[in-house]
């Protein structure tokens, strides 16, 4: 359900920064950090956008309350860096003050994000090879400490925002299927980015994690051509 990260994770990142940039007493000695998780990730972006709309309304209700004048600053990584963006520009074109004066988009695949073909085709062969054989999936499920290998694959790679997001996705027959990311980034382009609702002065920051060292990683890596059989998945139950 949830995303890869939470706030127990954001903070610990913050904390070993600490080190290098005393990021953690900055932030904390200078901000409220208010660390938004999804209850589905995997919903559709929009749904998501949705609720980031609420929080940040409640949020400003509460500054409101309280007397607090100062704006917001909007941090949205990967996913969220793209559900960011849905949701100021949507509240600007209803004319909802989102009161943000920066907006930063670390890494998020606002274009799409580019899974290379052969993991994807590696997860779908995953899950072909366990289709109609129970003894080998409870085998592999034994690895697992919560859920299993075919919910991991279908949360990370089937889910509606992996239809939305991915640049090519490879459904469940494992055919490409790009209709659900096309409407997303028609949509996506006709809503633009945020402009500022006029309550502050308004800036976007973009970061990306990269190098333009050569890629030190052995060739090997990115490609994988096997094969592998047994005799013994054609003589138990279950496995053939």
């Amino acid at each position: 359900g949830k995303g890869a990260t939470d706030a127990e994770s954001f903070y610990k990142m913050l904390k070993e920064a600490e080190k290098d940039m005393n990021a953690w007493g900055v932030i904390t000695n200078n901000y409220d950090i208010v660390y938004v998780d999804w209850e589905n990730s995997g919903e559709f972006l929009q749904s998501n956008s949705n609720t980031l709309q609420k929080i940040i309304t409640k949020i400003n209700q509460q500054k409101a309350y309280a007397g607090i004048t100062a704006p917001n600053i909007i941090y949205g990584h990967s996913m969220g860096g793209v559900i960011s963006r849905h949701a100021l520009r949507t509240m600007e074109n209803r004319g909802l003050q989102h009161n943000t004066s920066h907006y930063i988009s670390h890494d998020a695949p606002h274009l799409g994000a580019n899974v290379p073909l052969g993991a994807l085709y590696a997860l779908h062969g995953a899950l072909s090879l366990l289709k109609n054989k129970p003894i080998l999936e409870w085998s592999v499920n034994l690895f697992y400490d919560t859920g299993t290998l075919k919910d991991l694959v279908l949360g990370i790679a089937h889910c509606r925002a992996a239809k939305q997001l991915l640049v090519n996705y490879v459904g469940l027959n494992g055919n490409i299927d790009n209709s659900e990311h096309t409407r997303w980034q028609n949509e996506l382009a006709a809503l633009g980015f945020p402009q500022g609702d006029g309550s502050t002065e308004f800036r976007m920051l973009c970061m990306t994690n990269g190098s333009y060292e050569p890629n030190p990683n052995d060739p090997t890596f990115f490609k994988a051509d096997f094969s592998a059989s047994s005799d013994i998945t054609g003589v138990l139950p279950g496995l053939s």
